[in-house]
């Protein structure tokens, strides 16, 4: 500690970042700080006003790194980007958005809309997240019937000689035949941009004028379908309640709790009227204040939104209200405000956000408690030494032993974490040997988690019979695992319902059809299934296009990473000309002859 308190008073009087460690390295809290020494020795004083969770994180702090920034709004972005890669034991955490779907409208020549989860880094516009996968389809559906955007693959566009039956009834315009000019569909997605956005009075006179336009030209075939989709979203307007008479776009924030759980909404305003709501959980938040939720979600959720609004109205006021507005201005380009109102119109809308978050977190916990007694009933029935809170589910996926992979997919609490969720490439097993398989995943998996100190899962469980839980027993006494609960789930031929094997016990357990803790168990390993499945697919896809080109007459593996590196694709590479094949690294003019005669 005398150590520690000297690192403590070296800190330089800067902006930055601190990042506190424990004894085994692992990064448990991250925050940021105006001055690092003030901030950080702040810790370390003995005074009576200090949370139980800040007593406990000084009690795990074993080192501390920091980073200086330039100033407190980089100090407020690094900040967020190490709490997401690090996810810190001590730091008030939005629970992983990857679960959550996207509306992804991309960035090519003739754009089209689809479903993604999480964002990446690229040109395309996302518009999310939907934590109701129900609205996201309400909205995908509306867009699809109103606003003719091609919604086919983009080896179908190109590949595509004449309209398909979407072209027939009104809900595309053929880009790909050249039915429409480029310009015409770059107004239909604009348009799709601003109704994503909620800016439906602006998109209603934007199309208004469109229409105008449209008759004076005597186009009455285009009018009549403008026509139609502007009272396609004057019906979306109807059902949205106002809010102000100023037409500006706000994003109203609500907080609720109960005991560490915590629950934040938030409202989106937009040109004046409620156009959506979003709400998100915030798990283990201790004695966290509001004011410090509400700071962690600005940051987190700002970060990837790309539509900001020019106001964020909060029920609490921010410490940091000064640096987030300014992160939030430089982000937008335009002024944004965060106000925590006391009376008048915004006092309104957040009540109707307190009455909302309240509600939600009243469901979040009832489904979690539900989650809960179905755990405690399935230890019971199998007799398990824990309550398995977590879960780690395995399941190979292999043809004949080639391109095998094994998955694992975590549940806590009984719901899927899928940022816990990981694949593994078989390395030392040939051939079909699904035991010798999931011996190597296993043995691969908890021996790093043994080595590392990690936290064991409460409950391990591998699909299969007698055989795949023998395996996984045999791994649990190599590495003396203890203190885990092992099963495995056989579904076989001719047997009513999926069969429950336990240690020590000659005989398969049965359970009801309809019993819910069977449900569970059978959702696990679908899961399990669905995601190893699905890698595998996606090896042997890229290994086919990486063995069609290999077989091109001198084209081997560093000659095919080139070309496909430098034209971006097999299929691209296909179409390639001459001049195009010419310019790749490495290729000689004898290649180019060969790979343009092989696909033409």
């Amino acid at each position: 500690m005398n150590l520690l308190k000297q690192k403590v008073k070296s800190l330089p009087d800067l902006p930055g970042v601190y990042i506190m460690k424990n004894e085994k390295g692992h990064v448990i809290y991250v925050g940021k700080a105006k001055s690092l020494r003030k901030r950080v020795a702040s810790y370390f004083l003995k005074t009576a006003g200090q949370s139980a969770k800040t007593v406990s994180l000084v009690s795990h702090i074993s080192d501390i790194d920091y980073m200086v920034t330039s100033s407190e709004v980089e100090a407020l972005i690094l900040e967020n980007n190490l709490i997401k890669k690090h996810r810190p034991r001590y730091n008030v955490i939005l629970r992983d958005d990857k679960n959550y779907p996207y509306l992804r409208l991309s960035s090519e020549e003739y754009p089209k809309l689809t479903v993604v989860r999480g964002i990446k880094k690229d040109k395309a516009w996302y518009f999310g997240p939907y934590t109701s996968a129900t609205s996201m389809r309400e909205a995908l559906r509306l867009i699809r019937r109103v606003f003719p955007i091609r919604a086919c693959s983009d080896d179908v566009f190109r590949g595509r000689k004449r309209p398909c039956l979407n072209y027939q009834i009104g809900r595309c315009l053929a880009p790909c035949v050249g039915f429409v000019s480029k310009r015409e569909y770059e107004g239909i997605v604009n348009d799709i941009r601003m109704f994503l956005e909620g800016k439906n009075r602006e998109l209603v006179r934007t199309l208004g004028r469109k229409m105008e336009e449209a008759s004076e030209r005597l186009d009455f075939e285009s009018a009549a379908g403008i026509r139609d989709r502007i009272n396609a979203v004057k019906k979306v307007l109807e059902r949205q309640s106002i809010t102000s008479g100023k037409l500006i776009d706000q994003d109203y924030l609500a907080v609720a709790r109960k005991g560490d759980e915590a629950q934040v909404v938030i409202l989106f305003v937009r040109g004046g009227s409620v156009t959506g709501s979003k709400s998100f959980p915030f798990p283990k938040t201790g004695e966290t204040t509001d004011a410090d939720i509400l700071t962690s979600f600005i940051t987190q959720f700002y970060t990837d939104e790309k539509f900001i609004p020019e106001e964020v109205v909060v029920p609490a006021k921010i410490e940091e209200k000064v640096v987030i507005e300014k992160w939030l201005t430089e982000r937008k380009g335009k002024v944004v405000r965060v106000v925590s109102p006391e009376r008048g119109e915004k006092v309104k809308v957040l009540e109707m956000a307190r009455k909302n978050v309240e509600l939600a977190l009243k469901d979040r916990l009832g489904i979690e408690e539900t989650g809960i007694k179905n755990l405690e009933g399935l230890k019971d029935i199998l007799n398990l030494i824990n309550l398995p809170q977590r879960i780690e589910a395995f399941d190979i996926s292999n043809i004949g032993g080639k391109e095998a992979v094994a998955s694992m997919v975590v549940f806590e609490n009984g719901r899927p974490k899928k940022s816990d969720y990981r694949h593994f490439r078989i390395k030392t097993v040939e051939g079909p040997d699904d035991y010798g398989m999931m011996a190597e995943v296993l043995l691969r998996r908890y021996g790093r988690l043994v080595s590392e100190g990690e936290k064991l899962p409460n409950l391990i469980m591998v699909d299969g019979g007698k055989g795949q839980l023998n395996v996984a027993l045999s791994v649990a006494k190599e590495l003396k695992l203890e203190g885990v609960d092992i099963i495995s789930l056989a579904k076989e031929r001719g047997v009513a319902t999926d069969r429950v094997f336990v240690p020590n016990v000659k005989d398969a357990k049965q359970m009801p059809k309809d019993s819910p803790i069977l449900h569970l168990l059978q959702y696990i390993r679908d899961e399990s299934h669905r995601f190893a499945i699905t890698h595998h697919k996606k090896l042997r896809g890229k290994n086919l296009k990486k063995t069609e080109l290999l077989d091109v007459p001198g084209i081997g593996e560093a000659k095919a990473k080139a070309l496909l590196k430098h034209i971006g694709s097999l299929d691209k590479v296909k179409e390639a000309d001459k001049e195009a094949l010419s310019k790749v690294k490495g290729i000689t003019k004898r290649d180019v002859e060969t790979v343009y005669t092989f696909y033409h």
